[in-house]
């Protein structure tokens, strides 16, 4: 059980963490307004997301919700048989349970995703994100990276 407190604190403090900045921004702003922080390339918008990441398939919310509690047993699935070296993994998983619990959360409790992190030039923006999406993104690529590595040929 001691080797999965890795795990599970990352994923329980990226879910607060996520869960504090939705109420932050959702209490302080108004839907579809915006706030400048660092002149127009990154700002603090408040927007929903019933679909899943980009906003991609909106009418299929539930899909998502369905898609994420199978995601989130997976991981505890791949938890059961990881060795105990791997800590890289841990880190890895530990973000993707956490990401993916905190717009589950949102998902059940209002039907959609709050994202709020804004970025891009002037007309041309990235989709808005959250840190929960962050963290998903952070963890699958650690665990690529994890993969990759594990499947190249060891340097000479």
């Amino acid at each position: 059980m001691i080797l999965h407190l890795v795990t599970i604190v990352i994923a329980g403090s990226v879910i607060i963490l996520d869960q504090i900045t939705k109420a932050i921004i959702s209490t302080r702003l108004e839907p579809g307004k915006s706030i400048f922080i660092l002149k127009d390339y990154v700002a603090l918008s408040y927007v929903t997301n019933p679909g899943g990441a980009f906003g991609i398939l909106g009418k299929w919310g539930g899909f998502f919700t369905v898609f994420s509690i199978g995601i989130i047993v997976l991981i505890i699935i791949l938890l059961k048989g990881l060795p105990r070296s791997n800590h890289w993994l841990r880190v890895a998983f530990g973000l993707i349970l956490g990401g993916a619990g905190g717009n589950l959360i949102d998902r059940l409790r209002i039907g959609e995703v709050i994202d709020f992190i804004d970025m891009g030039v002037g007309y041309w923006r990235w989709p808005a994100f959250n840190l929960a999406d962050t963290c998903i993104c952070l963890g699958v690529g650690m665990a690529a990276y994890h993969l990759y590595r594990a499947q190249s040929p060891e340097d000479s």
